[in-house]
């Protein structure tokens, strides 16, 4: 801007619409110093100091409209001198129209936006799930989760072959490790044998506190040295799934906007329809590497806590390790959890 704009007359034409008159007239505004006057065709003028003044902004080759406080009216295009005008005299300097000649600044703000993008979805909608999960009730737990064995039932799982005399003993050590343990603000598990069929040898936990163990899964904690241990400490992973609400917070966040709807209004309606999702997501997707391990480290500390040898249960990843897959009988869906070697050495109890 020239340094003897303040001295000089600056004069643009363009369209003037008075106040509460819908007919439009050719007009030059004429600026100085810190004032527009507006001089019509018909000989009309009329001043306005720049607090009287608002002037939006201009994007591309739109008009520059000038809107004065007695609702009147200025048009125009391409007003060079107005913009310096505005910036010199009024607070408004028009952040887009700048940002548009500029494109390093656009480059800069874009990759700016995705790392705000990126840093949300890496950390933001994480914490945001695990803070909601840890808010919901028990009842709403039970809620999301409650039709899900029923549709497992229904599309994946076949009645149970195991003998009665072997469920009961099953059940013995499922009651033994929940004997040793707290379930304060978790819901209460419950187990469940079913036949695995198509996902094989395999063990997982509903958010309504079901825990179902496949026949497969029993026949191959047979091949360690202690079965029941072996049962133990996977019952023991199972549960440590419900305690972190693992479930939970994977679907909220696939569903973070109507999960967080259901929390702010308690719509039930809502939380069902989530749930459905739930049966396609754990048999799918299973859990992300860092549940499972969370899930191991509960199942190791309540194991050593109550003196439960944890070498059985690394047996049974060091026989996936070796023989899952081969016959069908692998835990086919847990191809997101940690390698069965690492899980093997995390039990075994020279680590410890």
């Amino acid at each position: 801007m020239s340094p003897c704009f303040n001295f000089m007359i600056n004069k643009i034409t363009g369209k003037y619409f008075p106040s509460k008159s819908p007919v439009e007239k050719e007009a030059d505004i004429e600026l100085s110093l810190d004032s527009i006057s507006v001089k019509t065709t018909d000989g009309k003028s009329k001043t306005y100091v720049s607090k009287q003044i608002k002037i939006s902004p201009q994007i591309g080759r739109t008009n520059i409209n000038i809107e004065f406080d007695d609702g009147s009216l200025f048009v125009c295009q391409n007003c060079k001198s107005l913009q310096n005008w505005q910036n010199k005299y009024t607070d408004k300097t028009n952040i887009l129209h700048n940002l548009e000649k500029s494109l390093s600044s656009v480059i800069i703000f874009a990759v700016i936006g995705a790392l705000i993008v990126w840093l949300f979805v890496q950390y933001g909608i994480p914490k945001t799930s695990h803070f909601i999960a840890q808010q919901l009730p028990v009842p709403m737990q039970k809620t999301i989760g409650a039709h899900v064995l029923t549709v497992l039932d229904k599309t994946v799982f076949e009645k149970s072959k195991l003998s009665k005399k072997e469920q009961l003993k099953i059940k013995k050590v499922f009651a033994r490790l929940k004997s040793g343990i707290l379930l304060e603000n978790t819901v209460d598990p419950k187990l469940y044998f079913r036949y695995g069929g198509k996902i094989g040898a395999n063990a997982l936990a509903i958010p309504d506190g079901s825990i179902i163990v496949t026949d497969e899964f029993v026949r191959w904690s047979k091949k360690t040295d202690n079965y029941e241990d072996a049962l133990y400490g996977v019952l023991a992973h199972e549960i440590g799934h419900l305690y972190h609400r693992h479930a939970l917070r994977a679907v909220i966040e696939a569903s973070i906007l109507p999960i967080f709807l259901t929390f702010i209004g308690g719509d039930l309606i809502n939380s069902t329809q989530i749930a459905a999702s739930i049966p396609v997501m754990l048999l799918e997707t299973g859990h992300t590497r860092y549940f499972e391990k969370e899930a191991d480290e509960y199942a190791l500390q309540v194991m050593l806590k109550n003196n439960i040898n944890t070498k059985p249960t690394g047996q049974i990843f060091a026989l996936f390790a070796k023989e899952g897959g081969e016959d069908g009988d692998g835990m086919q869906i847990l191809s997101t959890h940690p390698s069965h070697k690492s899980r093997e050495k995390f039990f075994m109890p020279k680590q410890h």
